[in-house]
């Protein structure tokens, strides 16, 4: 009598069905929702402060930020966004670098993403799988890099 062979096929199949049911178990047990960490309070500060100390490292006065916060997903959470009016030549690749950068010990980084159309450079930050802060730049050719403030031209210059 031959000893019957198992499929590797069946093999995997198998262990494929074992993982899904131990993921939906572990769904159940979490209230039937994905658990996505918020991230904390302490957190929170120190990426708002390097935000904060990387712009006026490049220039963007405090004035010329508005600040507003959104409330984003359930549970409550509110996600600061910034907007910012900048000049053409404000190099937002570097800036979203040197934001990667100072995240580190936040557990954090960024990612930025432009609309051509609208001249803007959304500037996103992530921390605990969130997105806990945006800083919008809109490229404006009439203003131009002063370090004290953003100074309009007068028309005719």
């Amino acid at each position: 009598m031959e000893t019957p062979r198992w499929n590797p096929r069946l093999l995997l199949l198998g262990g494929l069905a074992a993982a899904a049911l131990l993921m939906a178990l572990l769904y159940v047990a979490g209230g039937g929702r994905v658990l996505s960490p918020v991230p904390s309070e302490a957190t929170m500060q120190g990426i708002d402060r390097t935000v904060k100390e990387l712009l006026v490292a490049y220039g963007v006065p405090e004035g010329s930020v508005r600040t507003r916060t959104v409330k984003a997903g359930q549970g409550g959470f509110r996600r600061v966004e910034r907007r910012a009016t900048v000049p053409w030549d404000f190099v937002t690749v570097q800036f979203n670098r040197d934001l990667n950068d100072r995240l580190g010990p936040f557990d954090g980084r960024s990612f930025a993403t432009e609309r051509t159309r609208e001249n803007t450079v959304s500037v996103h930050v992530l921390a605990a799988h969130t997105v806990v802060q945006t800083v919008l730049f809109q490229l404006d050719p009439s203003v131009r890099r002063d370090t004290s403030a953003a100074v309009r031209r007068p028309a005719g210059e």
